[in-house]
């Protein structure tokens, strides 16, 4: 079973954070609620937030790629919301994290159709939190970004254009 158009962007949007010429030290991980500690910062955690879809009518692919040739159906169009969760340990946190906000926006936004996956991507919004614990200052800042795709409202995994 092929993977999801959802999923194959999360994927890419890990992959993009977890390029090697990135901030130093950092780490992505892919689960919402993954405990960490202090030893295992700066990291990255990515999940999806939320995803909207509305149907936009029938369709048949009158110029198919190779996921599309032969499919018909209604077409829906999806807006996903992907958090992208950084967690750093500096003083002041908002300087800390600086860097990381920046690798983030670039790396997600460098393909904003993620290789005809998605029909565009943009920074929707960061929330940032802090903490002081006894041994440091601990920084959070969310970043959303909504990646707008299509797929047939049938088959999640059809749709590249």
């Amino acid at each position: 079973m092929s993977a999801s158009i959802r999923e194959q962007i999360v994927e890419a949007i890990v992959a993009a954070l977890s390029d090697p010429s990135g901030p130093a030290g950092l780490t992505v991980h892919r689960f919402r609620a993954r405990p960490l500690t202090a030893d295992q910062l700066p990291a990255q955690v990515v999940y999806v937030a939320e995803e909207r879809s509305i149907v936009a009518g029938n369709v048949a692919f009158t110029t198919p790629t190779a996921s599309t040739a032969g499919l018909t159906g209604s077409l829906a169009i999806h807006q996903l919301l992907v958090a992208v969760e950084t967690r750093v340990a500096g003083d002041p946190p908002d300087v800390a994290l600086e860097p990381f906000l920046v690798w983030a926006t670039q790396q997600v936004l460098k393909d904003p159709d993620f290789g005809d996956l998605a029909i565009n991507a943009l920074e929707y919004n960061t929330k940032w939190t802090a903490q002081e614990a006894a041994d440091a200052v601990y920084g959070a800042a969310t970043q959303q970004f909504v990646i707008e795709y299509f797929s047939l409202a049938a088959d999640p995994t059809s749709g590249n254009r």
